[in-house]
């Protein structure tokens, strides 16, 4: 493979895409209090703000997760549907986990930073090991 666009387009994007999609969504539906308490379109520009930085987290974990199982030899880089799809959908899988597991009491900052983000680097493996090709 010489052409690494058809595998970066879709991990530099996909997570934004469905993050950003997500956020517009809350808004259209919820209103001023997802995030931020304050005039709705403010509301909406923080909110894809902080956003913005998941994203960007999560674009560096599928990035990592890419060239470890690629060194591994497990999994191809994805391309095309299969790239767009686990790209998209990881941000979605953080945002379960996150939901099903909680983040802690905050005790302990280690056990914050784990709680937050090691469900980043799990899902990253995970969507790309089930919707990887096979090399």
């Amino acid at each position: 493979m010489n052409d690494f666009s058809p595998w970066i387009r879709p991990t530099l994007l996909g997570p934004f895409l469905s993050c950003f999609g997500l956020v517009t969504a809350a808004h259209f539906t919820l209103g001023e209090q997802v995030l931020y308490s304050g005039h709705r379109f403010d509301s909406w520009l923080v909110s894809m703000m902080i956003t913005g930085f998941f994203a960007a987290g999560m674009v560096v974990n599928l990035i990592l997760a890419d060239v470890a199982l690629l060194r591994l030899k497990m999994r191809r880089l994805p391309t095309g549907l299969r790239g767009w799809a686990s790209s998209m959908a990881a941000p979605l899988g953080v945002f379960f986990v996150w939901s099903t597991l909680g983040m802690g009491q905050g005790d302990s900052v280690i056990e914050l930073v784990v709680r937050i983000v090691a469900p980043m680097v799990a899902v990253a493996y995970a969507t790309r090991i089930v919707l990887g090709g096979r090399p």
